[in-house]
């Protein structure tokens, strides 16, 4: 367990993230055979947080597949375009990685790409965010749908973490990090609603939702016991400190001789168990004194027949 939190703490990705706004563009210029030239904004990365990282290796792939970079420059350009996203200690890695290769091509240019992913996020980068994801519970501030949209991000930027990274798949997302990871208070009826046979984000997403409109998470904990066994401040301004949630009953759910925990109900078991002990030895007694008489009934009627 020591391990799996160290993981989650290492994970490149987490469900609170900064602002995309602050995340800094540079301009590429990209001269197409046709003459025209095409000017592409992409994210750039400088020693920031390890997302922007990743944030722009998404972007310029994207670019490249809507522009035909690669197509429309050299190897050699290709690879300067790539520097051009970066300042820095990650540029400078770049240069070093890069200038080992005698001769570039496509292919040198990923592999090349796939080092300086180990160098900036490390070797385990894959499995620390697969941990995180698995294991880290909903933001109780975070609403339903953006927790799920933001999983469905950092799983989507996992197979940019190394060589032969893979993402989850949708069955896994629900299995794996959503079941599992909802709040405590949600999963019964998360269960009865079979949302953890959900076959995609979007269904288990919709189930959630619900849950989230019927049983705000603020209102089911706030009559909840605190870590010293007191209970809320607001809960003890309402009355009723844990209400019974029987249709047409009000009182606090301990006083409810319908609930089997209640403490009513346990002082009627227990009274009940007391009754059925008295008038089982009641029983008993009785029955122990029948067979004395009798006895003793047996013994002067011998006497006297034999006497």
């Amino acid at each position: 367990l020591e391990g799996d939190k160290e993981n989650m703490v290492r994970a490149t990705l987490k469900y609170e993230r900064q602002k995309e706004e602050s995340l800094k563009k540079v301009k590429l210029e990209i001269l197409q055979t046709t003459g025209r030239t095409d000017k592409i904004e992409v994210y750039a990365y400088e020693d920031g947080p390890e997302e922007d990282f990743l944030t722009l290796i998404q972007d310029f792939k994207d670019a490249d597949r809507r522009f035909n970079i690669r197509n429309a420059i050299t190897i050699d350009e290709y690879y300067g375009k790539f520097r051009e996203c970066m300042k820095g200690s990650a540029r400078d890695t770049w240069d070093k990685i890069a200038g080992t290769v005698a001769w570039r091509t496509t292919m040198t240019f990923y592999e090349n790409l796939l080092e300086l992913v180990k160098e900036i996020l490390g070797e385990d980068a894959e499995d620390n965010q697969k941990d995180y994801i698995r294991n880290t519970e909903k933001p109780v501030k975070m609403p339903t749908g953006k927790w799920v949209r933001r999983l469905k991000t950092i799983n989507n930027r996992i197979k940019l973490m190394g060589d032969g990274a893979e993402s989850l798949t949708e069955k896994q997302l629900v299995t794996e990090c959503i079941a599992p990871n909802i709040h405590i208070e949600w999963k019964g009826y998360f269960k009865l609603s079979k949302g953890h046979r959900s076959r995609t984000t979007q269904e288990a997403r919709a189930i959630l939702e619900d849950i989230e409109d019927e049983y705000p998470i603020e209102k089911l904990r706030k009559n909840v016991r605190n870590p010293k066994g007191n209970f809320s401040r607001n809960s003890q301004e309402s009355g009723h400190r844990n209400k019974c949630r029987k249709p047409g009953y009000d009182p606090e759910w301990e006083n409810c001789p319908d609930h089997k925990y209640s403490k009513v109900a346990k002082a009627k078991a227990r009274e009940d168990a007391e009754k059925k002990k008295e008038e089982k030895d009641n029983f008993s007694t009785e029955k122990q004194s029948g067979y004395r008489s009798n006895d003793s009934c047996e013994i002067i009627d011998k006497r006297e027949h034999y006497g």
